[in-house]
């Protein structure tokens, strides 16, 4: 009885190991492209692979794009353009145009690193960046400018 739960137990975790390696593999061979615009990230959505590709175009100093548009209070919609340029420079532009409660205005952030909040996810967050006067403020894409 005893051997039968100890080879279950080790089935298990054979198991797991695979799938958490069929899971990196995947991640590794499947993901690690990049394009000059990977997409765009609607309201309210999460565009997975444009936000890899994003990440891919960071880490292996490609150039890369990608369009975020958020929803603003108003019904108006509030679009970041993230752009990964050489020597991995990232410019960060918001429209804020057509958001009806906001200055309606062009703003861009420049960066110069960009992190991932968790090694497990793909939400960002830009460091070492500057805007109008402000130096080394982190930008959280989540949640905005």
């Amino acid at each position: 009885m005893k051997d039968l739960i100890r080879n279950k137990s080790i089935s298990i975790l054979i198991g797991s190991l695979l799938v958490l390696l069929s899971f990196l593999a995947i991640n590794n061979f499947y993901f690690q492209t990049t394009k000059e615009h990977c997409g765009t990230e609607e309201a309210y959505s999460f565009n997975f692979k444009g936000r890899v590709c994003l990440w891919n175009g960071y880490k292996l100093n490609q150039p890369a794009q990608f369009t975020f548009v958020k929803p603003s209070i108003d019904s108006g919609p509030v679009t970041y353009e993230v752009k990964i340029g050489a020597k991995q420079n990232i410019a960060i532009i918001r429209d804020s145009t057509l958001d009806g409660m906001s200055n309606r205005s062009v703003d861009s952030v420049s960066c110069s690193r960009m992190e991932r909040k968790h090694w497990f996810s793909y939400q960002f967050v830009f460091k070492h960046c500057a805007q109008e006067g402000l130096h080394d403020k982190p930008f959280d894409l989540e949640i905005g400018l």
